[in-house]
């Protein structure tokens, strides 16, 4: 056997358990945070790339860092990495105002807030609070869209008739 394939053998000996990682103190944090499964993952996931590295590593695999605590940095900042947001801000410089491949138009601050205050707490999105009974959504919007479409378009409810017939009534 190759002096080569005796330090990538040991090297590989010495990477800790998967089971011994997450019962490592440096590792509880993590686990309060983040479900068994998807730390263990994260851990294997690590674990896997070491070996990698220690397999196509030209210098001596023993200059690996292969302590708990290190591996532990390692898997937490793969954690970072999988949790971050991939949508990034870009500026739109294409000359296109509503550019489909970067997102949406923006919203009004007030539209934001709207949408903050609705996302952080229950409210009442299909309960009619006066009769305490299940209703539908698209109350909350009904008026404004049938204002909107000069009745057409709408909820069914709010539809002008036969659109055709109404269309040529509308305001020019």
């Amino acid at each position: 056997m190759s002096m080569r394939r005796k330090k990538s053998t040991s090297s590989f000996s010495q990477i800790p358990a998967v089971d011994v990682l997450l019962e490592h103190p440096a590792a509880q944090n993590m686990l309060e945070r983040y479900s068994r499964p998807f730390v263990r993952d994260a851990v294997r996931e690590c674990l896997d790339g070491l070996r990698a590295e220690i397999r196509d590593k030209e210098e001596s695999p023993g200059t690996l860092d292969l302590s708990p605590n290190t591996i532990l940095r390692r898997v937490e900042a793969l954690i970072e990495r999988k949790r971050a947001s991939s949508f990034k801000r870009v500026i739109n410089a294409t000359g296109i105002l509503l550019h489909t491949n970067i997102g949406r138009a923006l919203l009004a601050d007030e539209a934001v807030e709207a949408m903050r205050e609705a996302a952080e707490a229950a409210c009442n999105l299909e309960l009619d609070l006066e009769s305490g009974k299940r209703s539908h959504r698209d109350v909350h919007v009904e008026d404004l869209l049938c204002q909107l479409t000069f009745g057409l378009g709408g909820p069914p409810d709010c539809q002008g008739g036969d659109p055709v017939t109404a269309e040529r009534s509308l305001p020019r």
